[in-house]
């Protein structure tokens, strides 16, 4: 427990001292990997439900083959990773799970599919049928479309290196307040980031007051400079 400890103190340390932003920013904004896993994982995980796309809830439909992201994202969802939280030999289907490549080099090239939505385009399914536990009814309930270990393929550097590269930005850390209520049919986003510095020359200047980030997902994967290595299980 001792990193746990000296890690929450350093961060309430890098704290003090908050300012405001002294005016409206747009601009380039560093994520820090829990920070961007919250967006990603809610709004993104919808988005490539093969569920939504048939019932025209995703920005995705009919944009197969498309170049959807900066050819820098690669995308996977990987049911076999060893260790993985979601990782097992077969989703609760029955079928096997498998590794899916959904973005490469930026071109949308899958979406996920169960049973039901794979018969409906006479596909096959890509083991992503999940049943969220209730009680002792597993099995009365639906299977959902989930991935299994959702992956963004890591580039060059961790978070230190990437705000070396700005010379004027916004880095967020931590939790984001009001994640959950984003928009995940179109991607759009307005979360409180209480944990947010900013950035001049390469180095973190002073921490920031609270402050609202906003922005669309979607656009976001569009103009992706760097990605960091410091993948982070969640």
């Amino acid at each position: 427990l001792q990193p746990i400890a000296v890690n929450a103190a350093r961060r309430t340390v890098d704290c003090f001292g908050k300012r405001a932003l002294p005016e409206k920013y747009v601009g380039p904004v560093v994520f820090e990997n829990v920070s961007w896993n919250q967006l990603f994982s809610v709004i993104f995980t919808y988005g490539i439900s093969a569920l939504n796309v048939q019932e025209n809830r995703s920005v995705y439909k009919g944009k197969m083959g498309n170049q959807v992201a900066k050819d820098n994202v690669l995308i996977v969802d990987d049911g076999t990773l060893p260790e993985g939280f979601g990782t097992a030999k077969v989703d609760d289907e029955g079928v096997p799970r498998q590794k899916t490549p959904i973005i490469e080099k930026g071109v949308l090239s899958n979406i996920l599919y169960d049973d039901y939505t794979a018969k409906r385009e006479k596909s096959e399914s890509t083991g992503n049928a999940s049943r969220q536990w209730r009680a002792t009814a597993r099995y009365a309930v639906q299977p959902m479309i989930r991935p299994s270990n959702l992956i963004l393929l890591p580039e060059k550097g961790g978070l230190k290196e990437l705000i070396g590269e700005v010379k004027e930005g916004v880095l967020v850390k931590g939790g984001l307040i009001g994640a959950l209520h984003s928009n995940v049919i179109t991607g759009d986003f307005s979360v409180t980031a209480d944990n947010a510095f900013k950035i001049e020359n390469g180095e973190i200047a002073f921490p920031l007051k609270a402050c609202t980030v906003a922005g669309n997902l979607y656009e976001a994967l569009n103009h992706v400079i760097a990605i960091g290595n410091d993948l982070k299980a969640d």
